[in-house]
């Protein structure tokens, strides 16, 4: 009876363990998205001010 509840026990544990390295994978991911879409917005805000700038003078 014991022996059948850890094996449960370490079921479930085993499930939340793999649950858990599909959701950091998934951070994982939306970190390098979201590095991206960062350096192409600073980018983007660069090439505006020089564009600006150029209007400007």
């Amino acid at each position: 009876m014991a022996e059948q509840l850890l094996d449960e026990m370490i079921q479930k544990i085993n499930q939340i363990m793999s649950s858990l390295d599909g959701t950091i994978a998934q951070i994982t991911q939306m970190s390098s998205a979201i590095t991206h879409v960062s350096q192409s917005f600073s980018e983007q805000t660069v090439a505006m001010t020089e564009n600006i700038r150029l209007i400007v003078e």
